[in-house]
């Protein structure tokens, strides 16, 4: 009789399981995220440096973090928001680490995976790098199917000199801030600047209409702000226009 009922209950989860497919996708998903972590030692770059005649090796000055503190946060997985954990973000590997029992562990990258550190968001996302597709984390500055990203990367910079006019730069970090533009499904375009310019040649299919917009409420496009504001009108453009196709 045991065998019976044991054998109903496989069979009855089993049917659950087939029956929703995509629930237990993003089950698995929100466990295997926070599973391939692993535990990474104290981060220290270090460089070999030509300099009067011999190999040296320099330390990079500085820190690999945007904020060397840990700050509050969470991590969200296919929607699915865990408890509340210390995190940071190293803007040189473009890695989240976070605390557990003391240790410093890595979330495994994933197109899946959002964290909030300190209220600010982080969305790992495909992006456009001298013509290949790579991927990396983002801060999304709007919502909607057009959003503008920040970017904070920290490289290194140093100098040797070429003669004896010259000084010898040590290296150090160095933060590099930088906007894209993405539309949905896409990889985020690189912009060289906060400019109409910019801006008009990703969404050159309503030129017309963002040029009068603009005018209109003259605006530069200099800011964030700005920017942003144009993006929901454009946003709105397309909710409009896709209202439209479904009743035709």
């Amino acid at each position: 009789m045991r065998s019976n009922n044991y054998l109903f209950e496989i069979s009855f989860w089993t049917k659950k399981i087939f029956a929703y497919p995509k629930f237990w996708v993003s089950i698995l998903l929100f466990f295997f995220s926070f599973t391939l972590i692993a535990q990474i030692p104290e981060k220290e770059v270090k460089m070999t440096l030509w300099r009067n005649g011999t190999l040296d090796e320099w330390p990079v000055d500085g820190t690999v973090y945007l904020d060397q503190q840990f700050k509050k946060g969470y991590a969200l997985v296919n929607g699915y928001k865990n408890e509340e954990l210390s995190l940071r973000y190293d803007a040189y590997s473009d890695e989240i680490e976070y605390l557990d029992d003391g240790k410093r562990m890595l979330f495994q990258k994933s197109g899946h995976l959002e964290v909030s550190i300190d209220s600010m968001l982080y969305q790992f996302i495909d992006y456009f790098d001298r013509g290949n597709i790579k991927s990396g984390f983002f801060n999304p500055l709007n919502e909607g199917e057009t959003v503008l990203y920040l970017r904070n990367a920290k490289t290194v910079f140093y100098k040797t000199p070429e003669n004896g006019y010259e000084s010898f730069v040590p290296p150090k970090f160095i933060l590099k801030t930088s906007y894209y533009l993405k539309r949905k499904n896409r990889p985020a375009i690189p912009l060289n600047d906060l400019s109409r310019k910019e801006i008009f040649a990703v969404l050159w299919e309503h030129y017309s209409d963002l040029r009068k917009y603009t005018r209109e409420n003259k605006l530069r496009m200099r800011t964030e702000e700005e920017v942003i504001q144009v993006l929901d009108y454009y946003n709105s453009l397309l909710s409009k226009q896709g209202k439209e196709e479904t009743f035709e």
